[in-house]
């Protein structure tokens, strides 16, 4: 059973059964300590990857802060202009800006969920495992680490 929870080879598992828990003192030395790295570098690797996407999220809703800008000086030239060219384009520039603006509350969105995912899983799947080795390393404290 020993060796399915860590997916570690029989000899090495061997190994394990004949030492006593792990401590501080010989982590380095520990099968415990191959999947504690690799459990960090996946939090670093889905940490930048949330960066990405909040730098991302940012872009977009700069972009639409400077479209409304630019639309409501358009509206400007629509609404004070008595010219019939305007006046006959307004629903066109109307459903053009409805359409721009669904797409960016779309692509905000779409990062507000690719966000929540990386978080959970950071949450549920990898402070989990990272709890039970250090609880083993730090002699069933599995709240020293924080």
């Amino acid at each position: 059973m020993l060796r399915t929870l860590l997916r570690i080879s029989p000899d090495r598992a061997s190994l394990m059964e004949d030492d006593t828990k792990p401590s501080l003192y010989d982590f380095e030395k520990s099968p415990l300590r191959f999947e504690y790295e690799i459990l960090v570098e996946e939090y670093r690797a889905l940490r930048e990857q949330i960066n990405l996407l909040i730098s991302g999220q940012q872009q977009v809703v700069s972009f639409s802060i400077a479209l409304i800008a630019a639309l409501g000086t358009l509206g400007q030239f629509v609404i004070n202009e008595q010219g019939t060219l305007f006046e006959q384009s307004t629903p066109i520039i109307v459903l053009i800006a409805s359409l721009t603006f669904s797409t960016f509350s779309l692509m905000n969105f779409s990062y507000d969920i690719r966000i929540a995912f990386s978080a959970g899983y950071i949450n549920s799947v990898l402070r989990p495992r990272m709890e039970r080795i250090l609880s083993n390393v730090l002699e069933g404290h599995p709240k020293a680490w924080q």
